[in-house]
């Protein structure tokens, strides 16, 4: 630890409550770089080097004045950090009236260190935790070295994880959002994506699926409360991730639905517009990583399903026309499309997720395209 000109003067200001003489504060070389008299600041103090090199307290008298450099009458004390002398406070004055005061000053000098020290600390503790989001986020890291540095900052990736993309004015300090956002909460972990972009990553309580979303639902709501006095802001929530590796497919979620979601929608989920957020997707990779998801479960049915599929959303999803296109009863369609929802979770009788369904049957990688654009 070393103390800066900042500090000395954060330490001056804290010492005057104490005495109101003239305090000075020297940096490990036994310049002044603190001081209530400005003409003393940049002089050498030969007492305080004396009380830095010999660990003690310098007590300086008139006699004394003449024969040292820099000096006036007054006490001189080390100031310690770990054991280790890093400066020196002295008060000017006559000895019997600032000598009583000495430990006092030392000791509001030594907290106001402490308070420094530990501020840097979390500050520097905060800036690796940010790194780690952009890390787990953006470049999917190796498991094993994800999990030594968050286990180094005392950060739980294990847990479920809700991710929430904060779009915002450039005139907002992130800083001022990031402090209001964590008052309530300083579990959560952030990282500023942009100057206007701010991802926000909140552990998930609850034991069962239901009540880890009833607790993501709260969350949400206090997260919009929270940032309502700062500028216009938009907020996308994504679906709770339950494993480290889902962490960053959700994040991928919440950016393509913030890129297709109207100016003036101020908030939105990923669980009822997939739809949209399939239409703009931040990678193709993630783009397809979501389409398996709903065609997985629907290829292990078999071809049958597939092509009945296909069929029913070729006859504007008529369920009588599609069973005479493929030769079966109108049931036997009816019944194939309550299995498809069955397996995919979706509602066919809703938009959103018929047309996800469509899209996921649709859009292919465009390493299978025939036709591709030269880009230049």
């Amino acid at each position: 630890m070393k103390i800066t000109p900042e500090l000395a003067q954060a330490i001056v200001q804290r010492a005057i409550k104490i005495i109101n003489n003239v305090l000075n504060v020297m940096d490990e070389q036994g310049y002044i770089i603190a001081s209530t008299d400005s003409s003393r600041l940049h002089q050498r103090h030969e007492g305080a080097i004396l009380a830095m090199s010999e660990r003690r307290i310098i007590e300086i008298n008139s006699d004394m004045q003449n024969n040292m450099h820099g000096v006036k009458p007054g006490v001189n004390l080390p100031i310690f950090f770990k054991e280790k002398a890093i400066g020196v406070i002295g008060i000017s004055g006559q000895l019997d009236e600032v000598r009583q005061y000495g430990e006092l000053v030392r000791m509001a000098a030594e907290m106001t260190v402490e308070h420094a020290f530990e501020l840097e600390q979390l500050q520097w503790s905060e800036m690796r935790k940010e790194e780690l989001v952009l890390q787990w986020l953006q470049y999917k890291p190796d498991a094993q070295h994800l999990s030594a540095i968050a286990t180094r900052l005392k950060v739980n990736i294990q847990q479920t994880f809700g991710v929430a993309l904060c779009h915002h004015d450039l005139s907002v300090d992130q800083h001022k959002l990031i402090k209001t956002l964590k008052k309530d909460n300083d579990n959560i972990l952030t990282a500023r994506f942009s100057e206007s972009l701010l991802v926000v990553l909140i552990p998930l309580k609850g034991k069962k699926s239901e009540s880890i979303c009833h607790f993501w639902a709260n969350q949400q709501e206090k997260l919009i409360s929270h940032s309502a006095p700062f500028s216009s802001n938009r907020w996308v929530f994504s679906q709770p991730a339950y494993y480290p590796n889902s962490v960053a497919t959700e994040f991928s979620a919440t950016c393509s639905l913030l890129n297709g979601l109207p100016n003036e929608v101020r908030s939105a989920n990923t669980e009822a517009l997939r739809f949209a957020a399939l239409l703009n997707p931040i990678s193709e990779q993630w783009q397809q990583e979501h389409i398996q998801k709903v065609l997985t479960p629907l290829f292990a049915k078999g071809e049958n399903l597939r092509s009945t599929l296909v069929s029913w959303f070729e006859h504007n999803c008529d369920a009588d026309k599609t069973a005479i296109a493929l030769f079966v009863h109108p049931n036997t369609v009816r019944y194939r499309l309550r299995l498809a929802e069955e397996c995919t979770g979706l509602t066919l009788s809703h938009f959103q997720d018929r047309g996800l369904l469509y899209a996921a049957l649709t859009i292919r990688p465009s390493s299978q395209w025939i036709v591709q654009r030269n880009k230049k």
